[in-house]
């Protein structure tokens, strides 16, 4: 491609998985992944898409206006410029940073692991969520070619914790490679809590409650019980399990069990 955008005159080269982009500023080149229609950023808020893709939508489900393959402006509602961008036939795309679009899914507390997750666009929920956690799950160094949040928990926080949400996310980056990481999110922060498996969410930490007690939290998804070995006494309400120790802060191995056991 070359051309002009947003007053300047990029051009973009593509060969096999990397992608080189020129812009007055320099050039750079990057691992682009092997799918030949992730659209590829251009200056000024404009995606050049590939010339099969389906007509894109805006994320209200209007026409995106597209002229020669390059669409009108268009930026994620969120304060760091990461998160949902636009449909393109049956997929949302988003930008994470780097210069290709990222294909991202959502699952919500009511999935099961036992859920077919076939790829569909973004609904108001997921869009949401994706505009919450997007700047969080941002790349800098490697692009990512696919996103999966699942908000496999959320609910009321025991003692006066307030409402909220564990997330396992799982990112695939153009190069191959992939990485996932469990965060525990409430009004005022988050608590990064370790790697997860998407097939089977699980996750635990240590958490400091209003009153000041030190309690370990864990959950997982729909039709699994979490599981804590590390001499905890527990009770488990609602896939969340709570936890005490005369020694908090302390090793424990948390696991997912089948709802049936």
């Amino acid at each position: 491609y070359g051309g002009r955008a947003a007053g300047g005159p990029p051009a973009v080269m593509r060969s096999g998985a990397r992608i080189a982009r020129y812009t007055p500023a320099g050039l750079e080149v990057a691992p682009a992944g092997t799918d030949p229609a992730a659209p590829i950023a251009l200056p000024g808020g404009r995606w050049l898409l590939a010339p099969w893709d389906a007509a894109p939508e805006t994320l209200d489900g209007d026409d995106l206006a597209v002229r020669d393959g390059v669409t009108a402006p268009v930026a994620p509602a969120t304060p760091c410029g990461r998160g949902p961008l636009f449909h393109v036939g049956s997929r949302t795309v988003g930008s994470l940073g780097g210069p290709r679009a990222t294909v991202l899914a959502y699952r919500s507390p009511g999935h099961r692991t036992s859920d077919a997750a076939p790829r569909e666009r973004l609904g108001p929920a997921g869009r949401a969520f994706w505009n919450r956690i997007g700047c969080l799950t941002a790349e800098r160094d490697r692009p990512v070619a696919e996103a999966v949040a699942w908000d496999f928990w959320a609910g009321r926080l025991p003692h006066g914790g307030g409402r909220a949400d564990w997330v396992c996310t799982r990112l695939a980056f153009a190069d191959g490679t992939r990485s996932s990481e469990a965060m525990l999110l409430t009004k005022d922060e988050r608590v990064r809590t370790g790697a997860c498996d998407v097939r089977r969410p699980v996750s635990g930490t240590w958490w400091t409650a209003p009153d000041g007690a030190r309690r370990y939290l864990a959950a997982a998804a729909r039709g699994l019980t979490p599981h804590a070995d590390g001499g905890l006494r527990t009770r488990t309400e609602g896939r969340l399990l709570v936890g005490t120790s005369p020694d908090p802060g302390g090793a424990v191995r948390v696991s997912a069990r089948d709802r049936d056991r």
